[in-house]
């Protein structure tokens, strides 16, 4: 999608002399960088997301339900972010954050960030592999 984004935008617009990206003023090369830097921030918390919803489905038969408990939750979770005491643990925050959070926020900020979902990476992956080779995948 960043490679389309690039020549679809290059072939309308041109390259143009700076690039924006909320603080971060920049141009060239450098600017491509933070584009793949913030869409693989991105994608990394929406894996963890993922993983989540997977687990989940061991549990839950219908993908319907699945589905809109997915939503639901994340409808609620964009409430849950507002309490600073959970913010960087939630998440929901990592969802719509965390790309932009790289640049905006402190150097331990993003580590305390990347962190935490490298904690759920672990404990999610982990929990669903465990159950996901308990199944009986051949009846």
């Amino acid at each position: 999608m960043l490679f389309i984004g690039y020549v679809v935008g290059i072939s309308f617009f041109g390259w143009g002399d700076t690039f924006v990206f909320y603080s971060v003023v920049t141009s060239g090369w450098h600017g491509v960088g933070v584009t793949l830097l913030a869409g693989l921030a991105f994608g990394f918390a929406y894996f963890i997301f993922g993983l989540i919803a997977l687990l989940l489905s061991q549990f839950i038969q219908r993908i319907s339900t699945l589905a809109m408990l997915m939503g639901i939750s994340t409808l609620v979770g964009q409430y849950i972010i507002i309490y600073d005491q959970v913010k960087q643990y939630a998440i929901y925050e990592h969802l719509l954050f965390f790309h932009i959070n790289l640049f905006e926020k402190s150097f331990s900020y993003s580590v305390t960030s990347f962190g935490v979902l490298i904690a759920y990476l672990l404990v999610i992956g982990t929990a669903g592999y465990y159950l996901f080779k308990k199944q009986d995948l051949y009846v």
